[in-house]
């Protein structure tokens, strides 16, 4: 198990017994396997290692965790429930006596906390945040509006409607948000940085998914974990909570592994969210990785096959018992070559220049997306790009031969897994890829989603396309034509 720490201590690779040289090749194995990672970091015996991001997003700038939140929920739970505030025996209609009232089916009465925590309510499929985003009306009672399949405690089924019950059940007995209660109790001891979790339209942490957090602050989370809910020589979670959520309850699904949102495959325990948002605890090398990326295979909870090979092959792999020889001139070769990782990009053609492409307003021709019309003002660094829509007019700054880190209100929920903020970070760079043809990449840094947008100019014609890197819906919207307005 971990050391005790006071803080998160840095240390080079070789003094926990792992060579600086092997470890930048892991992390090149990573940035040429063709799975898109945004943030890779790793800690031995308690202490960073490797800090890696891909430009144009930065070890400070948090980033969406997607159902990764469902861990944080879960040891917000078991706080509570060490407390004695709460029991997992605790029937869930019993929070929530108004909600219930009228439901005649009595396998709703006999739903436990644990049920929930197992995923084991009696649902009979998947309900994601996707789909209750957009509801403006009460969420717990869309929950309770949800047939019953199966008799609760029975029959596994993964969803993100447990969890959100979970963070109403702890708003309730608490008085708070599950974030602000577990900033309270956990996080501001552990110096958590930026941090942010949507609510639902009762103000309600979402549970399931929408934690926005560091990626070293996730590999803290993974730390506490792995240190027996030990952080700074002060207990936060149970030996007993501990054992149940990394072992225990993970034997209720011997083929995935699945317990607390903590799966235990083989001893390497991992808990994640959608398109690559994982922490990787490894008991026997006293090791956690966190991991945020936009890989469209990846599990919805946990560490995928393609990841895990990974990381046996090329990390694991490499890790010695006992420290190593210092080598300073390699730690240093391999910072450098963390602090130059950057996500694939489009080849420049001609130098790079915009000088001939006219900058002026084009109107859409009616589309399904609502899109009224495009402007381009082309300048000498960076092209300010405007849509208007339904929404309104929305800008992204584009830089020729730098990222441009900006915020804009564009409209992207349905490449975005229905997540529609009203203003988002976000980096951007224009490039050209033949004479009539500029392609923008839009990198909204504290998310997992890299926009490719192409524009073809014909003469007084644009054609412009709109493409994501992942989603669980549509990865590209049908092409808009719209023509230039004449002076």
């Amino acid at each position: 198990m971990m050391e005790k720490q006071k803080i998160l201590q840095s240390a080079a690779p070789e003094e926990v017994g792992i060579s600086s040289k092997d470890l930048a090749a892991f992390y090149a194995k990573l940035d040429s396997c063709g799975i898109e990672f945004h943030h890779v970091s790793i800690a031995r015996h308690g202490k960073l290692i490797a800090q890696g991001s891909w430009n144009p997003y930065k070890n400070e700038i948090p980033h969406m965790t997607h159902s990764l939140t469902k861990l944080l929920t879960n040891t917000a739970v078991g706080i509570v429930c060490d407390e004695g505030v709460i029991s997992l025996d605790d029937k869930v209609a019993s929070f929530f006596p108004d909600e219930v009232q009228g439901i005649t089916d009595k396998r709703v009465y006999r739903m436990t906390v644990r049920d929930l925590i197992t995923m084991r309510c009696g649902h009979a499929h998947l309900i994601s945040g996707n789909k209750w985003r957009p509801i403006k009306t009460s969420w717990v009672a869309e929950f309770f509006k949800e047939p019953l399949a199966y008799e609760p405690g029975v029959h596994f089924q993964y969803t993100s409607a447990t969890s959100y019950i979970l963070s109403a059940i702890v708003q309730k007995v608490t008085g708070k948000t599950t974030f602000e209660y577990l900033y309270d109790r956990l996080l501001k001891d552990m110096q958590f940085g930026k941090m942010r979790w949507d609510k639902c339209p009762h103000g309600i942490c979402s549970g399931g998914n929408s934690i926005t957090m560091t990626n070293v602050d996730a590999l803290k989370i993974g730390l506490l974990y792995l240190n027996d809910g030990i952080w700074n020589g002060k207990r936060y979670l149970s030996h007993q909570w501990i054992q149940e959520a990394m072992v225990d309850s993970c034997k209720l699904n011997p083929d995935t592994g699945y317990g607390f949102h903590l799966c235990n495959e083989d001893g390497v325990i991992s808990s994640g969210g959608i398109f690559g948002q994982t922490v990787v605890m490894v008991p026997k090398l006293d090791m956690v990785v966190s991991i945020n990326a936009a890989h469209p295979g990846n599990r919805p909870n946990a560490l995928d096959k393609a990841m895990r090979d990974l990381l046996e092959k090329y990390l694991f792999s490499i890790v010695h018992e006992d420290a190593l020889p210092e080598n300073p001139d390699a730690y240093e070769k391999m910072k450098n070559y963390l602090g130059q990782l950057d996500l694939p990009c489009p080849e420049s053609f001609q130098g790079q220049s915009f000088s001939d492409f006219p900058s002026g307003l084009y109107r859409a021709e009616e589309n399904i997306d609502g899109i009224k019309n495009f402007s381009f003002a082309f300048g000498k660094e960076n092209l300010n790009f405007t849509m208007t829509d339904a929404r309104g007019t929305h800008s992204v700054l584009c830089g020729y031969r730098n990222w441009e880190y900006t915020e804009s209100s564009m409209t992207g929920n349905y490449l975005h897994h229905q997540y529609q903020p009203d203003c988002t970070p976000v980096a951007a760079k224009v490039f050209r890829i033949d004479k009539n043809t500029l392609v923008m990449k839009w990198a909204w840094v504290e998310m997992t989603f890299v926009d490719t947008v192409v524009c073809n100019f014909e003469g007084d014609r644009l054609r412009f396309k709109r493409f994501v890197n992942v989603n669980t819906q549509d990865t590209e919207r049908p092409e808009v034509i719209a023509y230039r307005e004449q002076q």
